[in-house]
């Protein structure tokens, strides 16, 4: 097992142990622990309010030194975000 799988899998602990924020839900794959699952609801006061957006979360071989790349699932327009 690699150190960026052991340290996904004790973030993955670590969320489940103390809970998750209200706005952001993360789930680890068990298949593929590199892999995380999230959803973020639309901040309230804003034109996102009431969306909710699905995320794909890769991690590298080098996380945690190396970032992730995060996949927007839910189209949306942001001019931060390229699909």
């Amino acid at each position: 097992m690699s150190s960026a799988v052991k340290r996904l899998r004790a973030e993955a602990r670590d969320l489940a142990k103390h809970g998750q924020d209200s706005t952001i839900y993360l789930e680890m794959d068990e298949d593929q622990p590199d892999t995380w699952h999230a959803e973020v609801l639309g901040p309230s006061d804003t034109p996102y309010s009431g969306g909710k957006f699905v995320l794909l979360i890769k991690c590298k071989p080098s996380y945690p030194i190396e970032p992730p790349s995060v996949t927007f699932l839910t189209k949306t327009f942001h001019p931060n975000v390229h699909a």
